[in-house]
């Protein structure tokens, strides 16, 4: 390991995402112990080498370490993936952020979404949100058209999210009583059996 923090300059990061269609391309959320207005997005398209603010965000975000950014690898051009995502925390504003040129800039899309997990499907471009805080409605939210409306499949506090690229289809959900799986991109969900992990 070494240092890989030129000209970053937030204290630290707590959610980071490497386009999985230009692994030369990541975005990080920057991170302090208190609210900066150099905390946000930063870019870096050196593989960490150097980096640069896309997006600054007066909040802290030292207490929202989740996996809230995240690049749509089925929009890609022969730089990387055109389009990313990020879900910021409530604490500065929140809401759903978009980007249309790699993370260069951004758009707030969805002003009601904060404090959750951000996953897209690398083939069609599906959107996926878990919100598990003390939003109004936390649950598993998809959207089809690129994040301009969702649709809340299952209510409730959703902790973890994740997905295996290899098996696109597949979403997996963590909630306070064990995982779920979807094996049709969400729309319908199964207990699994979660025999050797902790119920609460």
């Amino acid at each position: 390991w070494e240092p890989s923090n030129a000209g970053f300059k937030p204290r630290g990061a707590c959610a980071f995402a490497i386009d999985p269609a230009n692994p030369r391309r990541i975005l990080a959320q920057g991170a302090n112990s208190r609210p900066q207005p150099w905390n946000g997005l930063w870019l870096s398209e050196d593989r960490g080498g150097s980096w640069k603010p896309v997006l600054g965000f007066n909040a802290k975000g030292s207490g929202s370490f989740r996996e809230s950014i995240s690049f749509d690898p089925s929009h890609s051009t022969s730089s990387g993936s055109s389009v990313a995502y990020w879900l910021a925390p409530s604490e500065g504003g929140g809401g759903l952020w978009k980007s249309r040129d790699g993370g260069m800039h951004w758009k707030k899309i969805q002003p009601s979404f904060a404090d959750g997990i951000v996953k897209v499907h690398p083939k069609d471009g599906t959107l996926y949100l878990a919100i598990a805080g003390l939003t109004p409605h936390p649950g598993f939210y998809r959207s089809r058209d690129g994040g301009d409306s969702f649709e809340n499949l299952f209510p409730g506090p959703v902790a973890g999210l994740d997905m295996i690229p290899a098996f696109p289809d597949r979403v997996y959900l963590n909630r306070q009583d064990g995982v779920y799986l979807s094996r049709d991109s969400g729309k319908h969900f199964e207990r699994m059996g979660n025999q050797g992990l902790p119920t609460p």
